[in-house]
């Protein structure tokens, strides 16, 4: 007769502890949340100045659904839409360059702490696309001017605590950095601030 072995046993046992609440008790989450990021705009001379902007608006809106949880933690893939508006600008010695962020999809995972407790702190990260609207001038070997527009890549990651309200809404503030990939330029963090509300159903 074959026998499981126990360490089979011993890792369903805890697969199911971490999947069964998620199953029985799903949960999906509309976030929309707004605030700023800072600065809004950014010019670098070289390796020898930096010259920041002030803040701008941001908005979020996001849906999240949970896959996973217990009653000490939970797992939710989120797809979050950010506003995200920020100018950069790099000027060395052979041109100059511009670029403007506009918005951002990065799909991600969160992990929330103290899921039943009223103060629920959390992580994300992911990653997805951005999209830029860019400009650059060289002038050494020749005078050459580029202008485009399109997406490029963007990881994202962050973090931040959730107030439960009431049984479907909690309140909400987190910090997140948007950080564009590949070929880029001027400053590559798009560091956003913000608060709102998820409504949980």
């Amino acid at each position: 007769m074959n026998r499981i072995p126990l360490s089979f046993c011993v890792g369903l046992a805890v697969l199911s502890s971490l999947i069964a609440p998620g199953a029985s008790g799903q949960r999906h989450e509309i976030g929309i949340l707004a605030g700023a990021t800072t600065p809004s705009a950014q010019i670098e001379i070289g390796s020898l100045a930096s010259v920041s902007g002030g803040a701008s608006a941001t908005v979020q809106v996001s849906y999240a659904f949970r896959v996973a949880g217990n009653d000490t933690s939970s797992l939710y893939v989120e797809l979050p839409v950010s506003r995200v508006a920020k100018a950069s600008v790099a000027v060395d010695e052979r041109g100059a360059g511009a670029s403007a962020s506009q918005v951002f999809f990065t799909p991600a995972v969160r992990w929330n702490f103290l899921t039943l407790q009223r103060v629920s702190p959390y992580l994300t990260g992911g990653a997805g696309l951005g999209w830029f609207d860019s400009v650059a001038l060289r002038v050494d070997p020749s005078i050459q001017a580029n202008v485009s527009s399109g997406f490029k890549p963007v990881v994202a990651f962050g973090g931040g605590v959730a107030f439960r309200l009431t049984r479907f809404m909690s309140f909400r503030v987190e910090m997140r950095d948007y950080i564009a990939a590949g070929s880029f330029v001027g400053n590559r963090n798009h560091l956003a601030y913000s608060g709102g509300f998820g409504f949980v159903f």
